[in-house]
């Protein structure tokens, strides 16, 4: 009998110092002792894993930045796109806005449209938004660029300091732009080129505000708008829609005008009669 309890006494012994040999206690403050998980290969104490913490600069501003009234020369390629970006917004509003009939054979805006659309756009009162209040400068990758819709600085994570010149610098710019260009030849363009065409048109053929093709590219944002493809593929289901209503327009007109000539050839043979 007292060999069995010998026996048992033993076991329980080694399955105690096993236990105790797979973690390791760690005093956490206080006076109480957790046992911390260890790493079964190297019997070291496994480390909490460390959250990764991202850190963001805000925009150095230089004397330019601070004091000129006009947009520094850094920054007119990022300027004319958000220009670019909030015309083509207010353009398609006012189209949305026109007459079905109008629409609907895809006719261009009445150039008294034109020139309220342009005191609104650049002026910021349209849909009673300002819309320049919404941009800023922010630092991106080591470089100051615009943040805001449109351009590519908005996309990225950081610091914007918006306020001080910068409002009255895009709506300044935006009204430098229509005066420049002109503004019935400004809309032409827009319907020429659309998507992120229109903003390389404007940008860098027009104003040379971007000096290459690769710089608009750059600075384009996502939420400039659909795809050059997409907008494609836009027009093109607009135009097969409207395509689509005129057949139909015209075969009610010839079922109309063939009914008509049957309902006549009828009424003359009862006469003949």
């Amino acid at each position: 009998m007292r060999g069995t309890l010998a026996g048992i006494a033993a076991a329980v012994l080694l399955v105690l110092l096993v236990v105790v040999s797979k973690s390791v206690a760690v005093d956490v403050g206080g006076g109480v002792d957790i046992e911390a998980p260890v790493d079964p290969s190297t019997g070291e104490p496994l480390r909490p894993l460390q959250e990764k913490t991202m850190s963001f600069t805000p925009p150095t501003l230089s004397e330019e930045d601070t004091m000129a009234v006009g947009v520094p020369e850094a920054m007119k390629c990022d300027v004319c796109v958000a220009v670019a970006h909030q015309l083509k917004l207010a353009y398609r509003h006012a189209e949305g806005m026109q007459p079905r009939s109008r629409a609907e054979k895809g006719l261009p805006l009445r150039e008294s449209e034109l020139f309220e659309l342009y005191d609104h756009a650049c002026v910021g009162k349209r849909r009673g938004s300002q819309w320049y209040d919404n941009y800023g400068i922010k630092n991106v990758g080591g470089r100051n660029r615009l943040s805001g819709d449109g351009v590519k600085g908005g996309d990225e994570p950081g610091i914007m300091q918006g306020g001080g010149k910068w409002p009255n610098r895009l709506r300044s710019r935006c009204l430098e732009v229509v005066g420049d260009v002109g503004e019935e030849e400004l809309y032409t363009l827009h319907r020429q080129n659309k998507g992120f065409q229109f903003a390389r048109a404007l940008c860098h053929r027009e104003t040379s505000h971007c000096r290459t093709d690769d710089a608009v590219r750059d600075t384009i944002s996502v939420s400039f708008g659909m795809t050059e493809q997409e907008e494609n593929d836009a027009q093109q289901s607009m135009e097969d829609e409207i395509e689509l209503r005129k057949r139909m327009k015209n075969s009610r007109k010839k079922k109309k005008k063939k009914k008509k000539k049957k309902k006549k050839k009828k009424k003359k043979n009862r006469k003949n009669k």
